[in-house]
């Protein structure tokens, strides 16, 4: 009973709190320690509300029951109701325990990533949106691409193929994000903020082949600067992120 009443209580938070169509509200449902976290200092607990086309359900649930190394997924519940007008949706709502690791070894969308910047305390984490060389939170698919991919999804929209309106700011603020040590470095500018391949590779491959390329490219800059690779756990969480995204918001994932 009293999940059914923190469900509804959430469900109606968040309608209030945001609009409607968001795809998802993360928020910090725990107080974080204040010493920096260790083994035995409890992880950061964050909440997060989902809401999709119900035909959407399965593919939201394969995301949020994905169990990584430091991203553990504990209770989920769904519902489902109507927005206007009629558009048949579901709800989800999932307690996530974000534990404490390095920030590039955190996967999700910008939002996600952006709640655990102010969750997780630790060296590696001071200040790390003014950070020289994280700089903050890296959008894989560049804002000034994603400006073109609205296009798209307006587009999708009209003609039907998704029932939610495609609000910029939302699909910005979901879009698939990470964490790495390079992303300021003017070295790497064409890897971390091109545009202009972004385009090209989604119009021969989608989505899909953003990040491939993304991700291809990262593995060699992991090797030339003796880095840490990616987690194969993120790595395989950002694509389950991207497509729901990607499919949420009418943009192909594969061509």
């Amino acid at each position: 009973m009293k999940q059914i009443v923190k469900l509804i209580i959430t469900v109606v938070v968040f309608c209030l709190s945001s609009n409607l169509f968001s795809q998802n509200l993360f928020r910090l449902i725990r107080p974080v320690a204040r010493k920096p976290f260790s083994v035995h200092t409890m992880p950061a607990t964050i909440q997060r509300v989902t809401v999709v086309e119900t035909r959407n359900i399965e593919r939201a649930v394969r995301v949020a029951t994905l169990q990584s190394m430091r991203r553990q997924q504990l209770e989920l519940h769904q519902t489902a109701m109507k927005a206007y007008p009629n558009i048949r949706v579901s709800y989800m709502v999932q307690d996530i325990n974000q534990l404490k690791c390095r920030p590039e070894q955190i996967y999700g969308g910008y939002n996600y990533l952006k709640v655990c910047t102010n969750a997780i305390k630790g060296k590696e984490w001071e200040g790390i949106n003014k950070n020289k060389s994280y700089n903050g939170v890296h959008h894989i698919i560049t804002v000034q691409t994603l400006k073109v991919l609205h296009k798209e999804s307006l587009l999708a929209y009209e003609e039907g193929k998704i029932s939610l309106f495609p609000f910029f700011n939302e699909m910005v603020s979901n879009a698939p994000g990470l964490f790495h040590q390079l992303h300021n470095n003017p070295v790497y500018r064409n890897i971390f903020h091109n545009s202009k391949v972004q385009l090209e590779l989604y119009d021969t491959g989608g989505i899909k082949a953003i990040l491939d390329d993304f991700f291809s490219n990262i593995r060699k800059i992991q090797i030339d600067n003796r880095f840490e690779p990616i987690p194969e756990d993120v790595i395989k969480g950002t694509y389950l992120e991207a497509e729901l995204w990607s499919e949420h918001f009418g943009l192909d994932w594969i061509k």
